[in-house]
């Protein structure tokens, strides 16, 4: 049995190549928007800097052969501010979880540097700066200076990072069922005659 290519029904070559060219056009502009949204999402991040740094101590500060104060920096190099600034303690093996907080601050304006000290060389080798740029949205900074966009699970654990450890999520969880059973119970309590 054999194919009868029948122009009026399926279509010229012209048309054909025509459509995939149309096709082509239309993906490659939508690769071109999403792109340039993504660098535009990045353009203040970008500018914010962590870095690590060793200053001499004091003559009367140095204990035993600790001789420098190291130094964990964040810098705000972009024209707008910066806010919710924190250093967090990560994990060493894997996907660097996040195991407790070491120090944070509420804003940086341009051209402001939020720092902590500690006196032991590679404190923060496994410390990652968070912070939300002014557009809302949250990153992830290491000291190898990788940058990271959080999603909508990374932005919860970071709001509530002190539930990392496990007793304070179960802390919270059993005050949370109490909270709803509390609810329920009053919500099918029937209310006397002068109650509002």
């Amino acid at each position: 049995m054999a194919f009868h290519y029948d122009p009026t029904t399926w279509g010229t070559i012209g048309q054909w190549a025509a459509a995939a060219g149309t096709t082509l056009v239309f993906l490659t502009t939508l690769y071109v928007i999403r792109r340039d949204a993504k660098v535009r999402r990045r353009s203040q991040s970008r500018k914010v800097v962590y870095y690590e740094t060793e200053s001499k101590r004091e003559q009367d500060q140095i204990e035993g052969n600790h001789r420098y104060w190291y130094n964990a920096t964040v810098k705000n190099l972009s024209d707008e501010p910066i806010y919710d600034i924190r250093l967090i303690i990560v994990s060493k093996e894997g996907r660097r979880r996040l195991i407790d907080g070491l120090s944070s601050a509420e804003l940086l304006l341009p051209e402001e540097s939020f720092s902590f000290r500690s006196g032991r060389p590679f404190a923060f080798r496994f410390v990652d700066a968070f912070f939300r740029d002014n557009s809302g949205f949250y990153w992830r900074r290491r000291i190898d200076g990788k940058l990271e966009e959080h999603g909508r699970l990374s932005r919860w654990v970071y709001k509530h990072q002190h539930l990392s450890t496990p007793r304070n999520l179960l802390r919270w969880l059993r005050t949370n069922r109490q909270n709803r059973r509390i609810r329920k119970e009053r919500r099918q309590r029937p209310r006397a005659k002068g109650e509002a």
